[in-house]
């Protein structure tokens, strides 16, 4: 059979269009294959937040539960660790009323509770020779120090001067722990349990750091905000003018000298 020119562009012309029509036929295919695996994937995204959330709150009910844990395990190892660190003596000697961190052999004493260790105008502790705490909380000092840019030495110095290294100590004027900190200063530090010795180090080295920081990184006056408030601080343009204050600045760097010679 002789096909004529017509013919022949026609039946090419009809091939052209089966398989054009084929090709949609194949693409529709596959994009209807398609309709339920993002169907599926929209599902998916659709639930994450919803799985987001319910980790997230797992994580921060099983956080509180380790801190409450952490606290409680604490304070029941711990309830009578304040009897083994050092205390400060008042008695009278020779007629003269002096203050040791050792009772006297002889003699009545009692046992002050001072805003703080090293704050008693009239103690006879000699702090160029006094025991130092090389040990006690390293980990929990390390990681404070480092994580606020501190010497370690300076952050041990502030807590021998604060409380003799007695995690449960309490001033008069109601500081508490290791580094005595009060109750609302706790707080903005996000301190919740100042007894526990790691809040109480991670939360008054925070402190000490802004205060170093406020004052441009002068120890001396960071260590007597620290002891009178840096209000008083900025008031005097200075080391404030009371007795306590310059007795604690001058004891801290003794002991922060001691500590950095050894560290």
């Amino acid at each position: 059979m002789i096909l004529t020119k017509k013919n022949q562009r026609r039946r090419t012309g009809k091939r052209t269009e089966i398989d054009l029509s084929t090709q949609r036929n194949r693409q529709t295919s596959r994009h209807l294959t398609l309709i339920p695996s993002l169907h599926r994937l929209f599902g998916i995204i659709q639930m994450l937040p919803k799985y987001f959330i319910i980790s997230l709150s797992l994580y921060f009910f099983a956080v509180v539960a380790h801190a409450e844990y952490e606290r409680s395990d604490f304070l029941e190892r711990n309830s009578n660790l304040a009897e083994s660190k050092p205390k400060i003596y008042k008695h009278l000697s020779g007629g003269v009323t002096t203050f040791s961190d050792t009772p006297p052999a002889r003699g009545a004493y009692t046992i002050l509770n001072e805003s703080c260790f090293a704050c008693g105008l009239n103690s006879n502790i000699d702090w160029h020779t006094t025991k130092l705490y090389l040990n006690d909380y390293s980990g929990e000092i390390d990681a404070a120090s480092e994580m606020y840019r501190l010497e370690s030495s300076l952050v041990r110095a502030v807590i021998h001067a604060e409380s003799g290294f007695r995690p449960l100590a309490k001033s008069k004027k109601g500081a508490v722990g290791l580094m005595q900190l009060m109750p609302d200063t706790a707080r903005e530090l996000g301190v919740t349990d100042a007894r526990v010795p790691s809040y109480n180090i991670r939360g008054g080295t925070r402190y000490l750091a802004g205060l170093l920081m406020k004052f441009r990184g002068d120890i001396d006056l960071a260590v007597a905000a620290y002891n009178a408030g840096p209000m008083a601080v900025e008031k005097h343009k200075g080391i404030p003018p009371y007795a306590e204050t310059a007795a604690y600045v001058q004891r801290v760097n003794i002991l922060y000298k001691r500590y950095k010679s050894v560290s």
